[in-house]
Parts: structure tokens; C-alpha cells; sequence
């Protein structure tokens, strides 16, 4: 008897043209880019607005909208994975010092710690299942209580 396949359907995610997306083209950075048309069911031909960068075909995988801005009052701690805007993309790290005056010390995997106004950084979410999942926040974690 052969075991049964379970197909889970998930929507197409909708990228018209003209759309702003952020393309995963290197492990932990995305890329700001525009949707210039779908060339099949999972790709997609995308431009790169201020880099000297050809347009290319990517796979959906690669793909996420841009995220919704930070409000003016979001709060910083050390520990916190963000993004921070460099060389013209989002790269993905943690903050390892508040150097106050709205700057911070960022700490990336693949290279090393640089300083960045907070301007230049966003809370880190992760494209799931065509939704926006943010880390878990700090105050989940105090009200988290062990049993």
C-alpha cells in the first residue's frame, strides 16, 4: 500500500508589476528591487532601481515585499536581530552595543561589527507563508513563565 501524498496549497503571492520587493541573491542580505513581470508560475523578472545590476529572473523563494517602516519610537536593545542598510542592501545581524545618540554597534555573522545610526537598521522579520513574522519580542519573554 502506497503511503498517501498530502499536497498543502498555498496562494500565490500577489507581485504585480511595478511592485517594490527585496531580492535574496546572497546568504543574509536582500536587495531593493522592482517587479518588472512574472516569466513563469515561480519566477520573475526583477530590476535593481540605483545598482549597476541587469535585471534578472529569480525564483519566488527569493522574493519578499519590503517591510512595513519602523515607527519613529521603536526601541533597541543588545541581543536584538535587526537588518542594517550597507553597499546598498539590508544585511541581517544583532546588536552588540547601544552607543547612544541613536547609534549602534551591529554585529554580523559573515564579517565584522560596524556602527550604524538607528536610520539605518529595522527589526529583522522573517517571509513566511506570504506573511510577516516578526522575532519574538522581549516582553513575550519576561511574561514567559516556566511551569
Amino acid at each position: 500500500m502506497k503511503p498517501y501524498k498530502v499536497k498543502v496549497m498555498v496562494p500565490k503571492p500577489k507581485f504585480n508589476q511595478g511592485s517594490a520587493v527585496e531580492v535574496s541573491i546572497e546568504r543574509g542580505s536582500w536587495f531593493p528591487g522592482t517587479v518588472v513581470r512574472w516569466v513563469s508560475p515561480d519566477k520573475l523578472l526583477v530590476e535593481y532601481g540605483d545598482l549597476d545590476v541587469k535585471p534578472t529572473v529569480v525564483r519566488l523563494h527569493q522574493l519578499r515585499p519590503v517591510p512595513t517602516p519602523e515607527s519613529d519610537d521603536w526601541y533597541l536593545r543588545t541581543g536584538d536581530k535587526v537588518e542594517a542598510f550597507w553597499k546598498q542592501r539590508w544585511w541581517e545581524g544583532h546588536v552588540s552595543k547601544n552607543l547612544g545618540h541613536g547609534r549602534f554597534r551591529v554585529y554580523f555573522t559573515e564579517s565584522k561589527e560596524m556602527v550604524f545610526s538607528k536610520r539605518k537598521l529595522r527589526v529583522h522579520r522573517q517571509w513566511i507563508n506570504h506573511k510577516w513574522v516578526p522575532p519574538i519580542i522581549y516582553q513575550q519573554l519576561k511574561n514567559y513563565k516556566v511551569r
